[in-house]
């Protein structure tokens, strides 16, 4: 594995998933709307034309943790390819599975999510809540000598960019060290290829009972698209049957589409429920989804709850999205 690129424009969001947001007939660009009031959900549009994905969501060597020299940096492009690379195929193909009927959606789904989380991880607007959901990771080392070595470089490195990243996220520098080395220790990958940012995916999925549900649409209207957040997902608690509390995650699949991921203590259920106790071991990693069309009443409350959480700018395929 090498880190060593020559990327300086780097994105949190990838380009992969704002082209599935893209101006239709415009794959490059992309409408961005400010915030102008979250309580009303206000926004208003940057530039009529709309914006470069190439430059969108994006800022100079934002993950570079040594600058080599001019043109050769260390950072982490490398490592969030595996996960963008087919990004816009599995979501693609999700939707069309969903529509079709289709139960074998497994390695789709879990494609997409961990994608969708790596966008949580890799946030620069969410770096103290990353920080604080892996704080454990830190205390962690390396058995692999190589990757120790690559990691003290992570916070031994040159960083240039570190009082503009700070100043422009606002966050500290010992913030901002922790964070890249939160992130190298999350993606990097061991000798069985797997990394710990997929064990703790694999661990959330496996204790949790979980609702899948996508939303689709399919009208004709052109309003009637999902909105991308410059967080990545927005993230609320819910109240389930019987008052079992659960956690919902829900992010933009691509400009007519979203799903909602919502998390539950299968224990709490049961009890909530007043079911036998040995019914928690079945809901623990149990898994169902389903696909909901052309719900206008839902899209129109997630494309709210993304201006509403956003840090500062929604995305979206038109100008004039429903809110």
């Amino acid at each position: 594995m090498t880190l060593e690129n020559e990327t300086k424009n780097q994105h949190f969001i990838s380009q992969v998933e704002q082209r599935l947001n893209s101006i239709p007939g415009q794959p490059g660009l992309i409408y961005a709307l400010k915030v102008v009031d979250r309580e009303s959900h206000s926004t208003r549009l940057t530039k009529n034309a709309g914006e470069s994905i190439r430059l969108s969501l994006s800022a100079q060597d934002l993950f570079t943790f040594d600058g080599i020299d001019k043109r050769l940096r260390r950072n982490y492009e490398a490592l969030f390819q595996r996960y963008e690379q087919d990004l816009g195929m599995h979501s693609e193909a999700l939707l069309q599975k969903l529509q079709r009927g289709e139960s074998e959606i497994k390695d789709e789904l879990l494609s997409v999510f961990a994608a969708k989380l790596l966008n949580f991880v890799r946030n620069p607007f969410c770096v103290r809540q990353m920080l604080d959901t892996f704080r454990a990771v830190t205390t962690y080392q390396f058995t692999d000598q190589a990757l120790r070595d690559a990691d003290a470089l992570v916070l031994a490195g040159s960083r240039a960019q570190e009082a503009e990243v700070c100043a422009r996220y606002a966050i500290t520098p010992g913030e901002y060290h922790l964070w890249l080395r939160t992130l190298f220790m999350l993606l990097s990958e061991t000798a069985d290829e797997h990394n710990l940012f997929e064990h703790a995916l694999k661990g959330l999925l496996e204790s949790s009972k979980v609702e899948v549900i996508v939303y689709h649409m399919t009208t004709s209207n052109s309003e009637d698209v999902c909105l991308l957040s410059d967080r990545g997902l927005n993230k609320l608690p819910v109240e389930l049957v019987g008052g079992a509390s659960a956690t919902m995650l829900e992010f933009n699949i691509s400009s007519r589409a979203f799903a909602s991921f919502t998390f539950c203590d299968p224990k709490d259920f049961v009890a909530k429920n007043h079911l036998p106790p040995e019914v928690a071991a079945l809901a623990a990693a149990q898994v169902t989804v389903r696909r909901v069309e052309n719900d206008l009443r839902n899209l129109r409350a997630y494309n709210r709850r993304t201006i509403y959480q956003c840090a500062e700018r929604v995305f979206s395929s038109c100008s004039t999205p429903l809110t």
